[in-house]
Parts: structure tokens; C-alpha cells; sequence
């Protein structure tokens, strides 16, 4: 949307991969001011925020103490930090100091007691939560709309997420082998895994309300999962640990909602630590897509997936994961007090974006 203010003051909360993508685009933002930055380490508190995202000097020290954070005036605070752990206490605390806050992670919709602490912390603080990434907010809930608005009568929607080398996505060691399972025996598939539970759960609270938005209430949501087991050993550099042949090398985990005995909403998601080299081969080779499939009349499907060239498919995601955030800061602080989602938002799309200099002279003009 266009921004209603002149300036957003924001507050960067993690300055990893997707952190550092931030702070440097906050600076081809006219609109947006980098105020704050809160970082996980003691070797980055104290430096500047700007020499860590590698932009120069930018006057603002990054701290690791949430009482800083929290004192500072602010409009909102642009969360990047790991989906796992979630810390529950750090997004109630910046809620309640009245700062609306953006999340990269939905992994706190994973607990209705947090979701619960959340509301009560945002209403506290006349602050709005808005979870926000590539999936499942851009491809499950505005993707989904802008498809859906081509349809005269709709039998079913599915969105369908492909992360089929993460191997090569940078994620962490805890978030591979520990919460995603790579390499883990194919018997810890026999039970609903910790990884896919916590789909389960943020999957349910968006195809809930996805279906609230577009009139319905989901009386049913279902959960289904399924490994495929490496037929050889897969290892990357960046891992000291290896997914061994023999053992669990990809997820398809399916959570599907239904409204009176019919299916109408499901999510399917692929996470294959490579493309190849798996049984059963499921035939999803691209590195990372986002597709949304509408059985209805007429049928329709939309999919977005980066372009191959000199930008690595991982970086591709993280810096449209970067904009989708930063481009919803004016939606954000406009918001209502609360949870919100992409109904309670205008539609966020570039503004000012276009590679034209000045760009600044082009915003004040338009």
C-alpha cells in the first residue's frame, strides 16, 4: 500500500541471513528508518547495525537486551529470528511496549496458549501481530485470493510448497536434523513428527482463517505425513552431521480442511533434503516453488518460483521473504490492535520500487 506516514520507524529483531537482507533494503526505503536492532550474541552487541548487514556505519548499535529494545520509539519491529525456539516472552514484551510487530516465523501459532498471551499482549500494547513470510502467508492467503477472485464456483483449494534441496538452503543443524528430521530413522515416521505437528497446528490457524475471510467456517482439518527414504548418503559442507542411506531424506506432510464431509482447503508441502536420490521419488524437483491450485470453473493455477541466474536460489527466497515483510510495515501500522491477517490489511505491493534514480524525487511526485 502507500505509506500514510512519511517515515516507519523500524526496529530489526535478528540480524542472520534474512536480517542482514532487511537492514540493507531498509536503506533503499525512503519511508522506512532503521531505529533499532537486537542480535542474539554478545559478539555483535555493541557494533553497528549497518557494518553487520555489511552497508557501512549507520548510527545505530545493535543490542542483546530487550529493556533497550523495548525503551526505544519505534512504529514496529521486523522479527527474523529462527522458527525454532519461539520465544513467546520477546513478542509479548515488544507488543505490550506498544511497538506492532512483523514475524518471519508462524511457528507461534503453533500453541493456542501463545496465541492466546499474544492477543492479550497486542491489545495491552494497542499493537498489531501480523505473521508474514512467502508461505503461508504470500502463497497461502494472497495468492490464494488473487486466484480465487477468477472463479465463478470453487471445489477446492490446494497450495502446494516445494523445498526440495534443503541441503542447500543454509538452515540451521537444529532446524535440519533436529525439528526437520533429515537422517532421523524411518520409524519416527510411524508418529506424527515434532516438525510436522507444528505444520499442523500454523497450517490449521491459516486455512481457518482463509476460510473465515472467504465466508466459511472449517468444521474439520486433517493431518497426513509421509518420508521418503535416502537411497544414498547426502551431505553438505555445511552440516557436520549426514543424511545416511537408509534414513529419513524428505517430508510431504498434507493438512487438509473440510467443511460438511468435503475437502475445500488443503496444504501440501514437500521438504526433501535434495531433489534426487529418494524413495519414493515424488517427482518435485524444483529447489523452492509456491503454487496454488483452484479446482473450480474456471480451474486455475498460479505458481511463482525465483528465475534461475547469478542470485542462489536460497538468497532468492530470503531476499522476497525480505520485501513481502518490509513492503507490509505500512498495512502493519495501520492495522487494528491484535492478531491480524491479510484481511485485515490493505493489499501490500511495491511502492516506490521501480530501479529508477532518484527514487526519492519519484515517491514525493507520485
Amino acid at each position: 500500500m502507500k505509506p500514510k506516514q512519511d517515515q516507519y520507524k523500524v526496529i530489526q529483531w535478528a540480524t542472520g541471513g534474512l536480517g542482514v537482507k532487511c537492514i540493507r533494503a531498509m536503506q533503499e526505503v525512503p519511508y522506512l528508518e532503521l531505529v533499532g536492532a537486537w542480535v542474539n550474541s554478545d559478539a555483535k552487541a555493541g557494533r553497528d547495525a549497518g557494518e553487520i548487514a555489511g552497508v557501512g556505519k549507520l548510527g545505530v548499535i545493535a543490542t542483546n537486551d530487550i529493556d533497550e529494545i523495548c525503551a526505544l520509539d519505534a512504529d514496529v519491529v521486523h522479527y527474523a529470528a529462527p522458527p525454532i525456539p519461539v520465544h513467546i516472552d520477546y513478542f509479548c514484551r515488544l507488543l505490550e511496549s506498544g511497538k506492532n510487530v512483523i514475524s518471519a516465523t508462524h511457528t507461534c501459532f503453533a500453541d493456542p496458549e501463545s496465541v492466546e498471551r499474544i492477543e492479550a499482549a497486542a491489545q495491552k500494547g494497542n499493537a498489531s501481530f501480523y505473521a508474514s513470510g512467502i508461505h503461508p502467508d504470500w502463497a497461502a492467503s494472497r495468492l490464494v485470493l488473487m486466484a480465487s477472485a477468477l472463479c465463478h464456483n470453487i471445489n477446492k483449494v490446494s497450495v502446494i510448497e516445494q523445498n526440495s534441496h534443503m541441503l542447500a538452503f543454509g538452515m540451521s543443524e537444529a532446524v535440519m536434523f533436529d525439528f526437520l528430521h533429515f537422517g532421523a530413522p524411518p520409524e519416527l515416521a510411524q508418529e506424527p513428527s515434532r516438525a510436522g505437528m507444528a505444520f499442523f497446528r500454523v497450517f490449521s490457524h491459516v486455512i481457518r482463517g482463509l476460510a473465515k475471510g472467504m465466508g466459511y467456517e472449517i468444521e474439520n482439518i486433517r493431518y497426513a505425513q509421509e518420508v521418503a527414504l535416502a537411497t544414498e548418503d547426502m551431505a553438505d559442507p555445511n552440516y557436520d552431521r549426514t543424511v545416511c542411506k537408509g534414513t529419513i531424506g524428505g517430508w510431504r506432510i498434507t493438512v487438509t480442511g473440510a467443511i460438511g464431509g468435503k475437502d475445500v482447503i488443503e496444504f501440501v508441502s514437500y521438504h526433501l533434503a535434495q531433489p534426487h536420490g529418494l524413495s519414493p521419488d515424488w517427482g518435485h524437483y524444483d529447489e523452492a516453488s509456491y503454487a496454488v491450485e483452484i479446482d473450480g470453473e474456471p480451474p486455475a493455477r498460479i505458481c511463482w518460483t525465483p528465475m534461475k541466474g547469478e542470485m542462489p536460489i536460497a538468497e532468492a527466497c530470503f531476499e522476497a521473504t525480505a520485501m513481502n515483510n518490509l513492503n507490509a510495515i505500512p498495512g502493519i501500522c495501520a492495522a487494528p490492535a491484535g492478531i491480524v491477517n491479510v484481511f485485515d490489511i490493505p493489499l501490500t505491493y511495491s511502492y516506490g520500487r521501480l530501479n529508477l534514480s532518484p527514487r526519492s524525487r519519484l515517491i514525493a511526485e507520485s
